[in-house]
C-alpha cells in the first residue's frame, strides 16, 4: 500500500482505545480536531 504510516499521536489514540480508555467517538474527535487546527481539509 502507498499510505503514510500513522503517526505516534494517532497510535497513542489506538492503543487508548484498544485498551479501553478511550471511546472511538472521542478519538475521531481529536483526530478531526487536530486536522481543523493545521488546515488541512482531508486528514487522509
Amino acid at each position: 500500500m502507498d499510505a503514510l504510516e500513522p503517526s505516534k499521536d494517532t497510535m497513542k489514540l489506538v492503543d487508548a482505545y484498544v485498551d479501553g480508555t478511550l471511546e472511538i467517538a472521542d478519538a475521531l474527535e481529536i483526530v478531526l480536531e487536530k486536522y481543523r487546527k493545521s488546515g488541512s481539509k482531508s486528514p487522509a
